[in-house]
């Protein structure tokens, strides 16, 4: 079971690390300071991309139903606060 858990919390860790190349490419790319035609650029934006929306999404619409008026986009720190506990809940079950 220990192992199991320790490889869903290491898939939760990398999936994070997309997370924070695509937050972080956005910032670089919104402000000027990465060019997005780049094609290195663009290929982790495009990979981060595809692994990242697809859980996104759901928190997107979320926030768009709640707060339709909001202007930032917060889903990324929703879903890593989730991804945060969830992790916690998993380590709390083990110990």
């Amino acid at each position: 079971m220990i192992p199991v858990i320790n490889l869903i919390v290491n898939i939760i860790n990398v999936f994070l690390l997309f997370l924070f190349i695509q937050i972080a490419l956005h910032w670089l790319i919104y402000f000027g300071k990465a060019n997005p035609r780049n094609r290195l650029v663009y290929g982790f934006n495009d990979i981060a991309y595809k692994i990242t929306e697809p859980v996104l999404k759901p928190f997107r619409r979320l926030q768009a139903r709640h707060w339709p008026s909001m202007q930032a986009d917060l889903s990324p720190i929703a879903l890593m606060l989730a991804l945060y506990f969830f992790v916690d809940v998993l380590r709390l079950l083990v110990h």
